[in-house]
């Protein structure tokens, strides 16, 4: 999933500098540090603005600026910085593409009851001291949860264990309290994966808790827990055990699931793709009914019912207190005058706000999440006029389950058009010159355009039938082999010829630049494309090969082909233009290349092409292998902030180098 700490981007708007009409509608940007973070405080406003000045001189020109939802909570020293930033990036020809409104995590932000929510079915409450709790649940669901059952080194109930005897074992004695216990070493004999399964029968509609306990004897690899849908085979919950309680050493971990349409699941526990060496155990597997009561979203057609026994509904506020959406709630107040007697059992109907991964996606029907959209662009578009905006629609995980869903008729593939289309309105109202873009996944059928894409309740293939034209769709993914270069071509050319331009997002941390390359051969074969965004996911974030990406880039737009990636030959190293220092902010030495002999003529330009200066070498200059440059325009006036482009032409040898100019 797309859930980012750091990251960055690179996205082509208009570059100046090459000749070539295919670089002038490239777009080549930095996705940018999140804005949690470069927001927030002074240091990460000039960390900031240190990768743009980085990205400028790398060759990029625009960079995606993950703004998200916290731009809500921008106070005045925040939104400073950010008009601070937009100001220093275009000074450096980098044009902002805010990155807003994440649908598939932003359910409890900006308001509680905009959650997409799970629909709770007859949850038994029990009247006691002038409260109403969950029925407590005395039946565990998972069967010989203790492991206390086994034959050999197979478990009983459970459908499998990797390689019993060879990557899994029953321990006798490890377990907690010195009881049985499974443990798991050797991974490498199966591709790193070491788990455990068992089918499960539960409750559609209704909400459990998981818990189990991870020993680890040198092993740091987070262990995870996974809820399948047994009919469709689809995930409905995941969390990951994380290293956090040291060596030999029992650790409890629990998490939350609602089952949704599902009568049965699949319940795994363990690794997939483990490296290193080490071991680690398993033991009290647990799922029973969960006490939770928090995350009730109120809102038309999610509506909480009461009932006794007989079917009699208790009247909200007099029979008991009204319900609220809290962040920690495991009880309800009984009021003195309501029908609820002591030891009653009564049946709760609700809607609580739908999980996946610790992650609350917004409800695609709920009209104010338009409306509060449409409040946050307003807002963003009069702090700064964006020109393009970057929509935030990836990944979403819950979808067309709740009542409001429901009420509106549509199926999933209608509910996220329609959303996409809503947000594409109000930006193109604000100016109908903006231009729009967003994610590929959730509008190809080969990604997540597809039936019951993890707890969304449907089918979202059509889902790209609401998109207008002229949204501009990034395709992203890492492009390291012959399958993923046929997998994001086709892609492409599925938006392509439905009338879509096209950008790609590529490097993604594989530490070399040979997916880069592939990446731009793609592009350059579809006539669609427009760019390509360089994205690390990493922590901390990696940037290493930001200059590397953006001379590939601007070298293969030249040339319109690939140029390889590789480190340049010995002999060619003394015929390179080198700028010191760079950023500056007086003036810079440009180091000539030892090769130049004869005078010559250096040129500095804008990015916009633009002649600022032009030096006349003579051969004193040449001979000692260097030039003063000023910062100074032809008539001598200082230049401001920005990124500006000095060449050198020695008898048919063009060279060139980016200096970043930061006053």
């Amino acid at each position: 999933m797309r859930s980012i700490l750091f990251a960055l981007f690179l996205i082509t708007t208009v570059f100046a500098t090459p000749d070539t009409a295919l670089s002038q509608r490239w777009y080549r940007n930095l996705y940018a540090i999140n804005g949690s973070y470069w927001s927030q405080s002074d240091s990460g406003y000039r960390e900031a603005c240190r990768l743009a000045a980085s990205a400028a001189q790398s060759g990029f020109n625009g960079v995606e600026l993950p703004i998200h939802y916290f731009f809500k909570s921008w106070n005045s020293a925040a939104k400073t910085r950010f008009k601070n930033f937009t100001h220093y990036a275009e000074s450096l020809g980098l044009e902002i593409i805010p990155e807003v409104f994440p649908l598939n995590s932003a359910g409890l932000l900006f308001n509680r009851d905009f959650a997409e929510a799970d629909p709770i079915d007859s949850l038994p409450l029990l009247a006691i001291d002038g409260k109403l709790s969950i029925l407590p649940d005395n039946i565990d669901r998972l069967r010989n949860g203790d492991l206390e059952l086994f034959t050999g080194n197979s478990f009983t109930s459970y459908l499998f264990s990797d390689k019993p005897g060879i990557v899994s074992f029953s321990d006798s004695n490890d377990g907690v309290g010195n009881s049985a216990c499974i443990r798991f070493e050797n991974l490498s004999a199966n591709n790193g994966m070491a788990r455990l399964c068992q089918e499960v029968a539960l409750r559609p509609n209704s909400q459990y808790r998981l818990s189990f306990k991870v020993k680890r004897d040198g092993f740091t690899m987070p262990v995870s827990a996974l809820i399948l849908g047994k009919h469709y085979g689809n995930e409905i919950q995941r969390m990951s055990a994380y290293a956090d309680s040291g060596d030999l050493k029992w650790a409890t971990y629990r998490t939350e699931f609602t089952t949704g349409e599902y009568d049965t699941i699949r319940f795994y526990i363990g690794v997939w793709g483990a490296i290193g060496n080490g071991r680690f155990y398993l033991d009290d597997l647990s799922i029973r009914r969960s006490t939770d009561l928090s995350g009730i979203v109120r809102r038309k057609d999610t509506p909480v019912k009461l009932s006794n026994r007989h079917g009699v509904i208790m009247t909200e506020g007099i029979d008991y207190a009204t319900v609220a959406n809290l962040a920690v709630c495991s009880t309800l107040t009984i009021p003195p005058s309501s029908l609820i007697k002591e030891n009653d059992t009564l049946m709760l109907t609700c809607h609580r706000a739908a999980d996946y991964h610790g992650y609350k996606a917004l409800c695609l029907s709920h009209e104010p999440v338009f409306a509060e959209f449409k409040l946050q662009m307003d807002s963003l578009h009069a702090l700064y006029p964006f020109r393009k905006c970057f929509l935030y629609i990836d990944e979403i995980r819950c979808m067309a389950a709740c009542g409001t869903c429901r009420a509106t008729s549509r199926d999933a593939s209608a509910i996220l058009g329609h959303a996409a289309h809503k947000m594409y309105a109000s930006l193109k109202a604000i100016n109908p010159a903006i231009t729009v873009y967003t994610w590929a996944d959730m509008f190809d059928t080969a990604w997540n355009a597809r039936n019951h894409y993890y707890k969304v309740r449907g089918n979202l293939n059509g889902s790209w039938d609401s998109l207008p034209k002229d949204m501009q769709i990034t395709v992203w993914g890492e492009c390291e082999n012959a399958t993923d270069s046929t997998f994001l071509s086709r892609s492409m050319e599925r938006f392509a010829s439905r009338g879509h331009t096209v950008m790609g997002c590529g490097y993604y941390d594989t530490g070399n630049l040979k997916g880069t390359s592939k990446w731009i051969s793609l592009l350059l074969a579809q006539p669609a494309a427009r760019g390509l965004l360089y994205a690390t996911w990493s922590y901390p974030p990696d940037y290493s090969m930001l200059q590397g990406f953006g001379a590939l880039m601007l070298d293969s737009l030249n040339s319109g082909s690939v140029t390889k990636e590789s480190a340049p030959h010995p002999s060619e190293a003394s015929i390179v233009l080198r700028a010191f220092p760079n950023p500056l902010s007086t003036g810079c030495e440009i180091q000539l290349p030892s090769s130049i002999r004869d005078p010559v003529a250096m040129q500095i330009h804008s990015l916009r092409g633009e002649l600022i200066r032009e030096l006349h070498l003579n051969s004193s200059e040449v001979t000692s292998g260097h030039v003063y440059w000023d910062t100074c325009d032809r008539n001598g006036i200082k230049l401001g902030s920005g990124c500006y482009l000095v060449s050198l032409n020695s008898k048919g040898l063009i060279l060139k180098t980016r200096t970043v100019l930061i006053r």
